[in-house]
């Protein structure tokens, strides 16, 4: 039987000498993949989700406002994960494409374990595991 390996999320980097590890797919905000919804600090306000300036969302308007990093993002995958499902064209090419594959995105990793992963690409590879390999 062939040894299954579990696709894992990797941060990209922006520095000089970063490599796309082998079997990795980019999924930030220049890929197809990437999540529409930005999660920003405002200094005196809070976390704030709002669109990140793409052209796939229909409202400008910010989602809204939180005390702390995780539940912002929290939110962002929340509202990904509702949009990506709608993407039926989407779906079927990251059925196609990402099976297997890690997935890099330049959200930072959680700290430890046991800290909940709060990326889209960790909702993507969930997703394609629990529909594209069933």
């Amino acid at each position: 039987m062939p040894e299954t390996r579990t696709p894992k999320r990797i941060q990209r980097k922006r520095t000089r000498g970063w490599k796309r590890p082998d079997n990795c797919v980019i999924v930030d905000r220049t890929s197809k993949y990437g999540n529409p919804w930005a999660v920003t600090l405002d200094p005196g306000r809070g976390w704030r989700v709002h669109p990140a300036g793409d052209k796939r969302l229909l409202s400008p308007d910010i989602v809204g406002w939180w005390a702390n990093r995780a539940d912002a993002a929290a939110q962002a995958v929340s509202l990904y994960s509702s949009w990506f499902r709608n993407q039926p064209e989407l779906v079927e090419l990251a059925c196609e494409e990402l099976p297997g594959k890690d997935l890099a995105c330049p959200c930072p990793l959680p700290e430890s374990v046991w800290e909940p992963d709060h990326c889209h690409a960790a909702f993507l590879i969930d997703f394609v595991r629990e529909l594209c390999d069933a």
